[in-house]
């Protein structure tokens, strides 16, 4: 998400890394197979108006 784990730790004071990359790791793998997801549906559709157009 463009913060680094450590900055988290510390603003949100957990007690060690483990606890805020274990909270977190979860909820950024999600983010990032939305945004995969996200991303396959547009190159689908890029790919159908292709072969429409040709």
């Amino acid at each position: 998400m463009g913060v680094e784990a450590a900055t988290v730790q510390r603003i949100l004071r957990h007690s060690s890394i483990t606890v805020t990359t274990g909270t977190y790791v979860e909820v950024i793998e999600s983010v990032k197979r939305d945004a995969i997801d996200t991303m396959g549906e547009f190159f689908e559709l890029e790919d159908d108006l292709d072969e429409s157009a040709g």
